[in-house]
């Protein structure tokens, strides 16, 4: 059941990881809480890696928000 507020540490997971460069865990708290029209996630970077490669999107916003480290 999805709900409207949504515990980070309850929120599904995703874990990537690309080469020796790219590596992430990724709390999807929008798909979590029921979102359809808007994504929001915590994103946890290793120290030394980087999350993705540089990009850009052409229907959507990104905002990122650096808690730490």
């Amino acid at each position: 059941m999805k709900r409207p507020i949504v515990n980070v540490a309850d929120a599904p997971m995703h874990r990537g990881q690309h080469g020796e460069q790219f590596e992430l865990r990724m709390a999807m708290l929008g798909d979590a809480a029921g979102a359809d029209a808007i994504g929001a996630n915590v994103t946890r970077v290793p120290p030394g890696k980087a999350a993705f490669p540089l990009h850009h999107h052409h229907a959507n916003e990104e905002h990122c928000f650096i808690l730490s480290g």
